[in-house]
């Protein structure tokens, strides 16, 4: 299973402003509405969710699963 990183694209050390920029991204193009992929779409939510708040992105850093 990818990490939350790797799902939008970034590198670990990436700012809160590359994590909303990459996730903004991602959204457009798989967003549902758009012909995307409904799936990717909520795998791409679910890693902008753990990664913009700091104590879930601490978490998932020290264990990714």
């Amino acid at each position: 299973m990818p990490s939350a990183y790797e799902v939008l694209g970034i590198a670990t050390d990436a700012s809160d402003r590359a994590i909303k920029a990459a996730y903004r991204k991602k959204a457009a193009e798989a967003h549902p509405d758009k012909g995307g992929d409904p799936e990717r779409f909520l795998r791409i939510q679910a890693a902008f969710e753990v990664l913009r708040d700091p104590d879930r992105r601490a978490q998932h850093d020290r264990d990714p699963e």
